[in-house]
């Protein structure tokens, strides 16, 4: 192995002007004559828009649906059967149909000055009843938010496979299982910087986002402009998680007016419009029954799934994309022979959802693992027991499971033992006997995860949706002096691509990695692409770049040969350098030539040169299968709830890693999100609509007293389909934690009964009544089992 090249832990490029504050954001930019932009928000959850009251003396500064009549709705349609499709207008048009929808768009010299205009604008709202609740929204007669449809449904989808056959099986749990409504929150808010270039008549577009190439083509689509005329520039971005994967409306209304005002304007997203107003993901609600023989061998799963979608489909993964793919990887890597699962997504009165980091697989695993453990009680099996029993075996890889997914390679059972002996749970159920002195009650859990991740053609032309995954492009030049420049479109914020990508060519090429330079984040120097969203960055550019490598390999042994007297079967290019049989040239000396001396040439050299533009797919490109085993210990107070994290156990393999630091800097910040989502974070909506915590104080975050120091153990099963056996894992950390800390509570509280907790988060009040629903049954139950004697008191 290279010092540099993959699997090196190679200290992180970027970091050396990120931790000295040399980034450039988008709040940092300051363009000539730049304005800022604050927009007018609906108070209402669901309302018609009886008129817009602006003050005589701001007319000029306010603009409302009225100004944008050439500006089309953004629309993200699905080509699944039954997707219904909703327009969303840029600015509110009519109705409002979530809180902080924008209705007007003002413009002033500072953002203060534009947030005392937006102060003055008046609202004349007929307030309509709201549908804050997903299961709520699916019956007859609710309010609807799009009347066209005559529902409340953006998309049901219904896959049943021999399920009658585990109906009758001797062991049946149901649970109905509840996730709660969150927010990501990267660092950085999202922010539009926009401007008209009148020398290139060119919008130029500078966007906090994730996806550069794909909102070119949305704003394109919008604004009804070529795609040529858009230059969209992704500078350093603080964080993405999937929430800058989307257009945003504001992105459509400020290049609309940059367009007419011929000057820049500028929006940056502040946090209680993060908070109250943006996308927000993972609302999901469960009827899921698992059937299972007494030897805990699962029969089959059964389950009815809600996804809260929100008030539109984003653009471009659409409304359906959690719901519609729970009932694909709800099974995840066990291996059983009956399954049904029918799925809703339902459209209510709050802001839209997008893709969360883990992909609507935090939910799943969170409800096929609650009730793995609910089958083990019954059977009266460890927890890892039964999962042993059905996991997918490493014999039986490439493996299809139930659904089709094609999982590509791995070993779950020995993820799973490799858990359970460093968590040692021989040791904690010892000291569940002895007990704590301070009283709490402790508790061990697991969860088994799979991460699909890279699919591309195969997997997406069927969804229909207005993005495609094709072949991934890189662009890699050697430059007169040696170096390397890649161009990759996908974007980096927070992956380490500058430094992993130049790991990948350090490989191939030797060059010195200080020397190979990452451009990405412009649509102006770099090739389409879909961008950075599924964990797709290594397996796809990886895989770009290092086959744009190998070709530059090939034209300089070329001219190497030639300079060395040599045939070009005989000479090797590695460490920098064309090394031949007899000598050797540097990659700097060839570049030389190349460029500056080219009557040295051999005449049937590859007019091509030093640059090249290639593409790539995997083998097989219905994704890469990375995976883990995660166990939790954890003590709970049964006085006031509090749950406590005292030792938290990973258990990973994705495949080929290009870095282990950077990965293990994934799966530590996937932990602490899945800790949030496990026992902190929450957006709760009352009944008319309205998001109930707009602060950090209200939304809490785990902080680094929350997050404890997490064990993380590889594994390395190769890829049979990728560049150097790669897989992706970006999202892994944050999918299996809610499942497992949920298991390890219910653990804890056992010996109390029947206390059991489905819903996410954690919080104390859920701990506390999951306990006293238990002592009240108890009390029942020692009732019914002891009634009094008559004339006994």
């Amino acid at each position: 192995m290279s010092e540099h090249g993959v699997g090196a832990p190679v200290l992180r490029k970027e970091d050396d002007r990120l931790m000295r504050g040399r980034g450039q954001f988008v709040a940092d930019l300051r363009l000539p004559r730049m304005q800022d932009v604050a927009f007018v928000r609906s108070p209402l959850a669901h309302a018609h828009i009886r008129g817009i009251d602006i003050p005589d003396a701001h007319r000029g500064e306010v603009f409302t649906a009225g100004d944008l009549t050439d500006v089309k709705p953004i629309r993200a349609v699905s080509g699944l059967p039954g997707f219904k499709v909703s327009e969303q207008p840029p600015l509110a048009a009519g109705k409002v149909r979530h809180v902080g929808e924008l209705v007007a768009m003002c413009v002033a010299a500072t953002r203060a000055e534009a947030e005392d205009i937006a102060a003055s604008v008046r609202l004349d709202l007929e307030e309509l009843p709201a549908v804050h609740d997903m299961l709520a929204g699916r019956a007859k007669g609710a309010p609807l938010l799009h009347e066209a449809w005559g529902d409340n449904i953006f998309l049901e989808t219904n896959v049943e496979i021999d399920i009658a056959k585990a109906l009758h099986a001797p062991i049946k749990v149901t649970r109905e299982i509840n996730t709660a409504r969150q927010c990501q929150a990267p660092i950085e808010g999202r922010g539009v910087v926009a401007h008209w270039d009148n020398r290139l008549e060119q919008l130029v577009v500078y966007s906090a986002c994730q996806m550069p190439h794909i909102v070119r083509t949305g704003l394109s689509e919008c604004l009804g402009i070529d795609h040529g005329k858009i230059r969209v520039v992704s500078p350093d971005v603080g964080g993405g998680f999937g929430y800058k994967g989307i257009l945003l409306p504001e992105e459509v209304a400020l290049c609309w007016l940059a367009m007419r005002c011929g000057h820049p304007v500028r929006w940056i997203e502040d946090r209680r419009e993060h908070l109250t107003a943006s996308a927000n993901c993972r609302e999901h609600h469960y009827r899921i029954t698992g059937y299972a023989d007494r030897d805990g061998r699962l029969l089959g799963i059964d389950c009815e799934a809600t996804v809260d979608s929100g008030a539109y489909s984003s653009y471009p993964f659409s409304a359906c994309l959690e719901a519609a793919q729970v009932a694909s990887i709800l099974p995840g890597p066990y291996d059983f022979p009956a399954y049904r699962c029918r799925t809703y997504s339902v459209a209510t009165n709050k802001c839209p959802i997008l893709p969360y980091r883990g992909v609507a697989r935090t939910g799943v695993c969170f409800a096929l693992e609650l009730v793995l453990d609910a089958i083990a009680r019954e059977a009266g099996i460890k927890p890892h027991e039964v999962r042993l029993k059905n996991l997918v075996r490493p014999e039986q890889m490439p493996f299809d499971n139930i659904t089709k997914k094609h999982f590509d390679s791995g070993d779950y059972p020995q993820a799973l033992r490799r858990a359970v002996a460093a968590i040692d749970v021989p040791a904690i159920r010892e000291r569940q006997q002895r007990g704590e002195a301070d009283g709490r009650l402790i508790g061990v859990g697991m969860a088994i995860y799979c991460e699909q991740a890279a699919h591309g053609t195969s997997i997406y032309a069927g969804w229909g949706i207005p993005m495609v995954p094709g072949y991934e492009q890189a662009t890699a030049r050697v430059t007169p002096d040696g170096g390397l420049e890649l161009r990759v479109g996908v974007h980096s914020h927070g992956q380490s691509l500058e430094t992993t990508l130049a790991q990948v060519a350090h490989e191939i090429l030797g060059i010195d990695i200080g020397k190979i330079n990452v451009v990405h984040g412009d649509t102006a120097f770099t090739p389409y692409s879909t961008g950075t969203w599924g964990s797709r960055c290594m397996v796809m550019a990886g895989g770009a770049v290092s086959q744009a490598c190998r070709e530059i390999a090939r034209r300089a042994a070329e001219i190497g040969a030639w300079l060395l007297k040599t045939e070009t079967g005989r000479v090797s290019v590695r460490d920098g350098r064309v090394i031949g049989p007899a000598g050797s040239i540097t990659l700097q000396e060839v570049a030389r030539i190349w460029y500056l001396r080219p009557q040295d040439l051999p005449a049937h050299v590859n007019p091509g040169g030093l640059e090249v533009t290639t593409g790539y797919k995997p083998v097989r490109d219905s994704g890469t299968f990375s995976y883990g085993a995660h166990a939790a210990l954890v003590a709970v107070d049964p006085e006031i709830g509090n749950v406590e994290i005292l030792d938290y156990v990973i258990v990973e393999d994705g495949g080929r890693l290009v870095n282990p630091m950077v990965v293990d800097g994934q799966i530590y910040g996937g932990a602490a999100q899945g800790i949030g989502t496990a026992l902190y974070e929450e957006m709760p909506f009352d009944a008319s609509g309205q998001p109930l915590a707009s602060t950090l104080a209200d939304y809490l975050l785990p902080g680094a007293t929350e997050v404890p120091n997490v064990r993380i153990i590889h594994m390395e099963t190769l890829s049979p389909y990728t560049e150097f056996g790669v897989k992706g894992i970006g999202e892994g950390g944050a999918i299996a934690p809610p499942a497992a800390i949920t298991n390890a509570v219910n653990d804890a509280l056992r010996p109390l009964g029947a206390a059991e907790l489905l819903h996410s988060p954690l919080t104390p009040r859920r701990v506390l009544e999951a306990i006293a629903g238990a002592t009240a049954y108890r009390r029942v139950d020692e009732a019914q089992r002891n009634p009094p004697i008559a004339g006994i008191t």
